[in-house]
């Protein structure tokens, strides 16, 4: 009976150990089950905090480089003051991710975490209350922001620097309407801004243009051009005068202003031109003009000739230069049609077989026919630039030639002045 009641103890004493330690590893288990578990969940909750940390530190980043904070700086200065705290909670558990869980105050409120991601959303909104904002400034003030880029090609700040200021005050206090909700009261102002923007570009592009001419024709007209080639300056005031009115018209059409810049130019040289022969024929004697008139109508005779013209010497000047026009005019129609001619032959021998020696050398005839008829045309060309002066002061012959021919000297001279 003893022995049985031993072993019985025994046996017992044996199964409780094991039920002792088969509710140890149990309990084990369970603790690295829920370790494991907050692991996971803190991992994940850094794993959020730092993306949207980085995604809103390059939203801010952008943001200063394209100036929102001018447009509404106080929704920027609370998304600046949101990041920057939540920065500092991040920093608390950089290093260490399970304080992420940790309470953010002393005794009770979210976790570190949480309340990091609750300030990077407040940031998130202030920044797109300030991005908006920027959005609706832009686009109401984009013809300023344009019109202050010509105004800067045109060196409208070296040429009219109060001006210029002027303007950029008037810019920026709409940019503080705007910044302050005043969108309505912005928006009335704004026509009045770039009404004066358009005048001042005007001003400026012409200045840009045409300034080195201008000089020019101001300081060499008022004391030769106006004194002896009188008519020719008025015609380079003129042409100045048209380039400054299309510039007024779009002082951004470049091409056409350069063109109308180097017509005001051709003429202040034409009238250049024209003052130098003048101020020649003012000294000449009747001898003089005499044998400079028979030099000219030999030039006409050679270019005649060169164009297959009679010897027409014995007309007048302008008569001598009507039938040399018409004479190069009937070498320009002959060119045009030795051009067509020989268009029409290489479509026939494009049509036809290739090597007909007929074909061929009616091309290389023709072609040598264009170019000697080439060559007449630009020799004429050469010879009408040198004579296209001679014109105006054949007209102007006959104000200097005396009708007295016993008038005294200082008599006929005196015609010029």
């Amino acid at each position: 009976m003893d022995g049985s009641r031993c072993v019985s103890r025994v046996v017992l004493a044996v199964l409780l150990g094991h039920v002792l330690f088969l509710s140890g590893c149990a309990t084990n288990s369970y603790k690295l089950m829920k370790e494991t578990e907050q692991r996971v969940s803190e991992l994940a909750m850094f794993s959020q905090v730092s993306e949207q940390m980085d995604a809103m530190e390059q939203r801010i980043a952008m943001a200063q480089a394209s100036d929102v904070a001018t447009f509404s700086p106080e929704d920027m200065s609370s998304a600046l003051r949101s990041l920057a705290q939540a920065r500092r909670y991040y920093d608390q558990f950089k290093l260490e991710p399970e304080k992420i869980n940790k309470s953010a105050s002393l005794f009770f409120g979210d976790s570190l975490g949480e309340e990091t991601l609750s300030l990077l959303a407040e940031a998130s909104e202030s920044l797109n209350r300030a991005e908006a904002n920027k959005r609706r400034s832009d686009s109401l003030l984009a013809g300023s922001v344009e019109n202050f880029t010509w105004l800067k090609k045109f060196q409208a700040q070296s040429y009219y620097p109060y001006a210029y200021r002027d303007l950029e005050k008037a810019h920026k206090g709409l940019i503080r309407k705007v910044a302050r909700g005043r969108f309505e009261s912005a928006q009335q102002a704004l026509p009045q801004l770039l009404r004066e923007q358009k005048a001042l570009e005007i001003m400026s592009a012409q200045r840009f243009y045409l300034k080195d001419i201008g000089k020019r024709v101001e300081r060499e007209g008022r004391y030769t051009l106006d004194r002896y080639a009188a008519l020719s300056y008025s015609g380079s005031l003129g042409a100045l005068n048209r380039a400054k009115t299309i510039i007024a018209q779009n002082p951004r059409n470049e091409a056409a202003i350069l063109a109308a810049k180097a017509d005001a130019e051709f003429s202040f040289e034409v009238a250049h031109a024209v003052a130098d022969d003048m101020k020649k024929l003012v000294d000449m004697n009747r001898r003089d003009m005499e044998r400079w008139l028979l030099l000219l109508t030999a030039k006409l005779n050679e270019t005649g000739k060169a164009l297959g013209s009679n010897d027409v010497r014995d007309r007048s000047v302008l008569s001598q230069l009507e039938l040399i026009a018409k004479a190069a005019h009937g070498q320009s129609e002959e060119l045009t049609k030795a051009d067509n001619t020989v268009i029409e032959t290489e479509q026939k021998l494009d049509v036809t077989a290739e090597g007909s020696d007929a074909l061929a050398s009616r091309v290389i005839k023709l072609e040598q026919e264009r170019t000697a008829l080439g060559r007449q045309v630009e020799a004429l060309a050469a010879q009408m630039d040198e004579v296209r002066g001679v014109n105006q002061q054949i007209l102007a012959q006959d104000k200097l030639i005396v009708k007295d021919e016993y008038a005294p000297l200082s008599q006929r001279k005196s015609l010029f002045w």
